[in-house]
């Protein structure tokens, strides 16, 4: 008789531990899926992977600078993320030229370039945010635009 009720009590206990372990594996994957939703993060700046690139590659990870950069089918076209620590609106201005846009996305303004001089037609989108310069540089933007359009619009601080 002991024996039995033994069994009954382990067998109760298996059952119940059972649906512990299932209800865990299932709010584990509904936070694996809140993650792959929510946005990947670039030092501060958030924004939503773009859609139909074919590679990236990390080109620079230190303190004061960081470069991820996606590059699109046959290198027709890429994203640049660009973070440089204590520089200012002079680093792309020099560089380039001082003509630009503002152009307000998610509540940042951004300077916005346009700049083909190198026969790639590209665009800047630069901003200083908490004592950094965050610019994306978009080229081939000619052949992207419907995926750098969607890019732009969702980044955020």
């Amino acid at each position: 008789m002991k024996r039995k009720i033994f069994l009954v009590v382990l067998i109760v206990l298996m059952l119940i531990a059972g649906l512990f372990i299932l209800t865990g594996c299932a709010s584990d994957n509904e936070d694996l899926s809140k993650v792959q939703n929510d946005k990947k993060s670039f030092v501060e700046l958030k924004y939503e992977e773009p859609k139909g690139y074919e590679n990236t590659l990390n080109l620079k990870d230190s303190s004061d600078t960081k470069i991820l950069n996606y590059t699109y089918k046959d290198l027709d076209g890429s994203i640049s993320l660009n973070y440089l620590k204590g520089k200012g609106y002079s680093e792309i201005e020099d560089l380039y030229y001082s003509e630009h846009r503002d152009e307000e996305i998610n509540g940042t303004t951004w300077r916005v370039m346009n700049d083909d001089s190198t026969g790639v037609k590209s665009r800047f989108y630069y901003t200083i945010h908490n004592d950094a310069l965050y610019y994306i540089e978009l080229n081939g933007i000619d052949k992207f635009q419907e995926e750098f359009e969607r890019f732009i619009r969702n980044i955020e601080f």
